[in-house]
């Protein structure tokens, strides 16, 4: 599996994305930490969580449409250009007194409407370097599992670096490695053949046109807001039992229980519709939240987070691998070279 990483222009582009990827990782806990450092409550912090993860969400289609039109280079740069200036600008008012609390709001929006999608913009690269079927599979597989890797290290990482230093110094570290890491990944040759086409979207192939998908983006909205609540939770219990070091290590449980629940769905034939499997997996996704709200103790908290975790990613995987028509190619049409796959 690992032969892919050998492929001509491979590693150039892989590494650096997935340090500008780490970003993502970081950034949420880095933002979460630091607002509540600067303001003294976790209400004010989990505001700009929020914001920061909304902001993300809504400008998701724009962003593609801008890889498209524009390609790789100049859209991946100006948007990790825009992040990295919004986490620095964010640094130097966590470091000011008096500031309103507007200002910790209108930057996480920035932030989160400017993040880069490396992961898709990587998987675009993968397409152009492999060939269709076990080589690509491949690729796709080692992808993935670094970007889980990514989240289990990421938040034990800048969780040592905030503790040892100062929050501030977590947020230059985030705006440091999503800018160096977008900038190396796009002056590949394997980003830069990904030209724009510089056209637009048909109005047939927009996505809440099509059937099945308002509804699978609701449930997967239900998905994103339990995450969204770990990420809050999990700094709070910490900060509440005095061991806000233990901040990363018990959004590493989480990120490992993800990890451990796509592999293991992934080895399951299931006969079962996709949409009682997302039931299902929902439901169980909303039972281990209530559950893991009741324990007390930092151990069986993370072990709480593990178990909702187990649910994420098989969630994540079910909902977008919807066979609705949303998440199709529409017959007889090739995508496009500068195209961005979900």
């Amino acid at each position: 599996m690992l032969a892919v990483l050998l492929l001509p222009g491979a590693l150039r582009a892989f590494l650096p994305a997935l340090i500008g990827r780490s970003a993502l990782a970081m950034g949420g806990l880095a933002l979460l930490l630091a607002v509540q450092d600067s303001t003294g409550s976790y209400t004010q912090a989990g505001f700009a969580t929020a914001v920061f993860g909304i902001a993300n969400v809504i400008a998701a289609p724009w962003r593609a449409r801008a890889v498209d039109r524009f390609g790789q280079r100049i859209a991946l740069t100006v948007m990790a250009s825009g992040q990295a200036s919004g986490f620095i600008a964010l640094a130097l008012v966590t470091e000011a007194e008096g500031t309103a609390d507007i200002w910790f709001l209108v930057l996480s929006a920035l932030i989160g409407l400017s993040s880069p999608p490396l992961g898709a913009a990587m998987r675009m690269i993968w397409a152009s370097l492999t060939t269709a079927g076990d080589q690509r599979t491949k690729a796709f597989s080692i992808d993935a599992v670094c970007e889980e890797l990514l989240f289990v290290a990421g938040p034990v990482v800048i969780t040592a670096v905030i503790v040892a230093s100062s929050p501030s110094t977590g947020l230059w570290l985030t705006a440091a490695a999503v800018f160096l890491g977008t900038a190396a990944m796009t002056s590949s040759a394997s980003a830069r053949a990904l030209r724009g086409t510089g056209g637009g979207v048909a109005r047939g192939d927009r996505p809440l046109r099509r059937p099945g998908f308002a509804r699978v983006l609701i449930v997967l909205l239900g998905v994103g807001g339990v995450l969204g609540v770990a990420e809050i939770a999990a700094p709070a219990a910490a900060a509440h039992h005095d061991a806000v070091a233990a901040s990363g290590w018990l959004l590493a449980a989480f990120a490992g229980g993800s990890a451990l629940g796509g592999f293991l769905y992934g080895q399951l034939n299931l006969k079962a519709g996709i949409g009682k499997r997302l039931f299902a997996l929902c439901a169980g996704m909303g039972f281990a939240a209530v559950l893991v709200s009741r324990l007390d103790t930092l151990g069986l908290f993370a072990a709480g987070l593990a178990l909702v975790g187990l649910f994420l990613a098989p969630s994540l995987i079910t909902g977008t691998s919807s066979p609705t028509p949303s998440f199709r190619n529409p017959a007889g049409r090739k995508r496009r070279h500068g195209s961005t796959p979900p």
